[in-house]
């Protein structure tokens, strides 16, 4: 039997992804990256890719949250 370890942020995106992101979630993603210094660009494709949002939506998202 395999056992697999999963960090508190896997666990999160999991989560995520099975019962749909808040936008105050999302924002509060954003505004993280942007405090880690995380370019808007890396920051977007995160959002896309982990998040399962489209292209338009994350451009939203990131025009009333990159701040």
């Amino acid at each position: 039997m395999t056992m697999a370890q999963f960090s508190r942020d896997d666990i999160l995106i999991y989560q995520g992804r099975e019962e749909g992101m808040e936008e105050g979630e999302i924002k509060g993603v954003i505004q993280t990256y942007k405090n880690l210094g995380v370019s808007m660009e890396d920051a977007k494709r995160y959002i896309m890719d982990k998040l399962y949002k489209s292209e338009e939506e994350t451009d939203g998202y990131m025009n009333k949250y990159w701040k």
